[in-house]
């Protein structure tokens, strides 16, 4: 089985899909203040914006005609990062807005490193800077760094 750009694209939705989850766990909760609840909705909004930019890009891959194949080893390389940090955010435990911002911010740092490992392991292997996919990855780093600088001036 020939793994692709797309393959990965599933495990960063996949992120995603986790974070809009927990955040919506925290906007049901009934241990938290409205205002908790009314920036848990906010940050929920935004992980779905960013699985619908993910999800487009991923159309774009299948419905491409160049190449964008990965070896096996680096889709298990990076299907073990995406579990490892699966496993570091799992559940959260927030009272506060100020928590929840610094919990946004911090996992939007750990997606950030499981991206900047991902782009390193495909430049790594195959020298993939002038490719589609560095280019998507770079695209996604970018959005990435804007969330948390956007989520950083919440914190301020």
């Amino acid at each position: 089985m020939s793994y692709n750009v797309a393959d990965l694209l599933d495990k960063f939705i996949d992120m995603k899909k986790d974070a809009y989850n927990l955040y919506m766990g925290v906007a049901s909760s009934g241990r938290v203040d409205e205002k908790c609840k009314i920036v848990a909705r906010v940050l929920a909004r935004e992980e779905k914006r960013y699985m619908q930019f993910y999800e487009q890009m991923k159309s774009n891959i299948i419905n491409s005609e160049k190449n964008h194949d990965i070896s096996i080893d680096i889709y298990d390389k990076s299907a073990k990062l995406f579990m490892e940090f699966a496993k570091r955010h799992y559940s959260i435990d927030i009272n506060r807005v100020g928590e929840l911002l610094q919990y946004a911010r911090d996992y939007g740092k750990d997606s950030l490193a499981i991206i900047l490992s991902v782009q390193g392991l495909l430049v790594g292997e195959y020298n993939y800077i002038e490719t589609e996919g560095y280019q998507m990855l770079s695209k996604i780093i970018k959005e990435q760094e804007k969330y948390i600088k956007n989520i950083e001036t919440f914190i301020k």
